[in-house]
């Protein structure tokens, strides 16, 4: 990617998390990989399975090692492919790009309103 191409691509990150921020309200600060882990479980339990059979690709990895993190014992079998550098994902999205705008879910890294803060061109 050429610095250009670069400078493009966080102007639209930026653009996409302003309107995010704009729209997403009160929401905003409960959209995260552990919330979707969370309801992933609420899932399991509605369709009446004692433990979770799940298999996640790309950014689903990241989804199903969290779920297994946070529910230890209610995981049946996982298989995970094209994982996700967890740390990479969870703490550098603010000067990579993607995972970009402020609705990225991403379990360990800041609330999502820090991160906006931290991608908007001013903090809000």
């Amino acid at each position: 990617m050429t610095r250009a191409e670069e400078r493009i691509w966080v102007r639209s990150d930026r653009a996409v998390a302003r309107a995010c921020a704009e729209r997403a309200g009160p929401i905003l600060d409960h959209m995260s990989t552990a919330n979707v882990a969370r309801d992933l479980d609420l899932l399991r339990r509605a369709v009446g399975d004692a433990k979770l059979t799940y298999a996640g690709y790309s950014y689903g990895s990241y989804l199903g090692s969290t779920y297994a993190n946070l529910f230890p014992g209610k995981v049946r079998a996982l298989v995970v492919d094209g994982v996700l550098d967890p740390v990479a994902w969870s703490t550098s999205a603010a000067s990579t790009g993607w995972p970009g705008g402020c609705c990225a879910s991403r379990s360990s890294s800041p609330t999502p309103r820090a991160a906006r803060r931290s991608w908007s061109p001013t903090p809000s």
